[in-house]
């Protein structure tokens, strides 16, 4: 878990060098506009504003819970899960190492 919060704390740092990376790897991939992919997934989808009040990693408990039920919308469960059940925080590292940097 350190490790992979680590390296999106590093991506959002510096995002050239994330697609630095991608560049290595898929050689007819447009720089720019995998940049520009990069920096609005992290805007919408990691900076949220859970994640700079609580750092990456954790679970707001009651919208999983919402998530469980709207799940249980389209597929009928036979045992309905709690969020506790699914998730727990106990391997991640401590919330100061988690936070946006």
């Amino acid at each position: 878990m350190r490790a992979t919060i680590r390296g999106v704390q590093e991506t959002i740092r510096d995002p050239d060098s994330a697609i630095d990376s991608v560049m290595k790897r898929n050689p007819i991939a447009k720089r720019d506009v995998e940049l520009e992919r990069l920096k609005l997934s992290i805007e919408r989808n990691f900076v949220t504003p859970y994640v700079r009040q609580n750092g990456f990693g954790g679970v707001d408990a009651k919208r999983l819970e919402r998530s469980i039920d709207q799940i249980g919308i389209a597929f009928k469960y036979t045992n309905k899960p709690k969020a506790a059940e699914i998730f727990t925080g106990q391997y991640l590292p401590p919330r100061e190492q988690r936070m946006v940097k």
